[in-house]
């Protein structure tokens, strides 16, 4: 009787062990997702940002610019890009800067 018992516990601890291990990696991933998705948001808003100055300034930009902005995943670059959308004196400067990014 004793070595089932000591199985029975043994069962107990490792279901208790698995579960502890489990919520871990799922707030661990939670965590993650979370931290990814205010990184996209904010992203997200420094485009918008780039590209609601040069539509305010200059027009709605082309096609291609608005495209290339989207596409960038650097926050300083983004915030250097927003600075020459709202002190750039043609949009041909702001499209010089973008071009020197590459």
């Amino acid at each position: 009787m004793t070595n089932l018992a000591e199985k029975q516990t043994q069962h107990r601890t490792e279901k208790a062990l698995h579960q502890a291990l489990l919520q871990q990696g799922l707030q661990q991933g939670f965590q993650k997702g979370h931290r990814q998705g205010v990184r996209d948001g904010e992203l997200k808003a420094q485009r918008a940002a780039v590209l609601r100055a040069l539509e305010a300034r200059f027009g709605a930009p082309s096609t291609e610019m608005a495209q290339e902005v989207r596409t960038i995943e650097e926050p300083k670059l983004l915030d250097a890009l927003h600075v020459k959308a709202v002190t750039a004196i043609s949009i041909d400067e702001f499209q010089r800067a973008l071009e020197d990014r590459r």
